[in-house]
């Protein structure tokens, strides 16, 4: 049997990269404002 060689739709893709920068924006707003020391963030 072949393996099905199907891609996800441009939807799931767009999806997909928008809810990674969302929480990668978000990590780091949220570091940003947190009220600690630069040294402690890492």
């Amino acid at each position: 049997m072949k393996p099905a060689n199907s891609q996800p739709s441009n939807a799931y893709i767009g999806a997909s990269w928008l809810a990674l920068i969302v929480g990668i924006s978000a990590f780091l707003i949220g570091l940003w404002n947190a009220e600690i020391l630069l040294s402690e963030k890492g």
